[in-house]
């Protein structure tokens, strides 16, 4: 992701350009945000399940079979979408909340800035870093902003970068609003996090957002989001497991994905030839297998008239935002308490890392049987890295 702190960016942040949120808007989106945040999501969003009756057992959880497919193969599908049993973890809800809320919102003020979705030249940047840098400025207050990962990438020679991909992130907004998350369900708790030989630490997020696709761009560049480097080399359990799924059940996650290729994020040629494209409204990957976003459909006149029809709200809640094509999947990035030490240790030697900053802090997650912070609330601080051994 690019780093927003350059000082190109500084520098193209005091330009003046057009964008979505006109006088008015801005009430809008914090009426919006202020409903989402006002009530506490921790109790909130597992009623909303309770209610609903859901029957866990007829979708229950991932055997340890599937458990083992994704350490080796790096993925698994889930073909009837998150486990009921699952959305009884209150991140679920809070991400489909404010991605209700504000995700019609970021399509807009990026489409504003269509203009300036190509890098300066020489400036060693993605497509879309400047846009998402003013996006990010204007949507701070709410605990968003928006970062570029790997562009969108032609298939054939000379496979020049073409256009932008972003990812909206809310982990600061999820910061505020929980303080620590809750431990999640048994069941995922299994998947994720019971991993014998792991040391006791605190596991996090490492992002909570979507992701987010202009229509007819290429596939993205392929690579690895994370990976452990030297003296962190891969262990025998998922560190940096990722989940991903659809706002509207009846679409279809599609990344691409090398079988098996974890390869510390370097991509060789016949890697291309073994990609497999996944079909599922829900997905966990690992982070360390090499994979990327699809191609995206061009938008077309009747996907417009069909977004004029329902609405922003309805399209952005049907991962269609406003109706013109854009591709968005929800998405909870976690890591173990492994995978924890490994980032630390990657990133202290940043002169600007500073783990307890909010730009830098991950939302820490309760083990199984302990109640979670309110927001707010002191606690006491966390190992530092290096306190326990991977």
């Amino acid at each position: 992701r690019d780093c927003p702190r350059s000082s190109l960016c500084r520098g193209f942040l005091t330009q003046s350009s057009p964008c979505f949120m006109g006088a008015g808007s801005a009430e809008s989106v914090d009426a919006a945000v202020s409903t989402v945040l006002s009530t506490d999501k921790r109790q909130r969003c597992g009623d909303d399940v309770a209610e609903a009756g859901a029957d866990e057992g007829a979708e229950g959880c991932l055997v340890p079979s599937q458990r083992q497919r994704l350490f080796s193969h790096g993925w698994v599908e889930l073909e009837q979408g998150l486990p009921a049993s699952w959305r009884h973890w209150p991140l679920f809800g809070f991400n489909e909340e404010l991605h209700r809320s504000l995700g019609d919102v970021v399509v807009r003020e990026l489409e504003s800035l269509r203009s300036i979705w190509e890098p300066l030249p020489g400036s060693g940047h993605r497509h879309g870093a400047f846009a998402a840098v003013k996006v990010s400025a204007r949507l701070r207050p709410y605990g968003v902003a928006v970062y570029c990962p790997q562009s969108s990438q032609r298939s054939d020679p000379p496979f020049a970068y073409t256009g932008p991909r972003w990812y909206v992130s809310i982990t600061r907004a999820a910061l505020r609003a929980f303080g620590r998350a809750p431990a999640p369900p048994p069941e995922l708790h299994r998947l994720l996090f019971d991993n014998p030989g792991e040391e006791i630490g605190a596991h996090g997020f490492r992002g909570l957002g979507w992701t987010l696709a202009p229509p007819g761009s290429d596939p993205q560049a392929l690579h690895a989001d994370i990976w452990g480097g030297r003296g962190h080399p891969r262990p025998s359990w998922v560190r940096f497991p990722h989940i991903m799924w659809k706002a509207d059940p009846s679409q279809r996650c599609t990344t691409q994905i090398v079988p098996g290729a974890f390869t510390d994020g370097e991509d060789e040629e016949h890697h291309y030839s073994q990609l497999r494209q996944v079909s599922a409204p829900a997905i966990v990957v690992d982070s360390e297998v090499l994979h990327r976003g699809a191609a995206t459909a061009e938008a077309t006149a009747a996907a417009a008239t069909r977004g004029e029809a329902l609405g922003a709200a309805a399209c952005a809640a049907a991962g269609e935002a406003v109706g013109r094509g854009w591709v968005s999947s929800l998405s909870l990035e976690l890591c173990t308490a492994a995978g924890r030490l490994a980032w630390y240790e990657a990133l202290k030697d940043d002169p600007e890392f500073d783990s307890e900053a909010e730009d830098w802090r991950m939302l820490e997650i309760e083990p199984p049987g302990l109640a979670a912070d309110p927001p707010g609330a002191a606690r006491p601080p966390a190992a530092r890295p290096g306190a326990a051994a991977e």
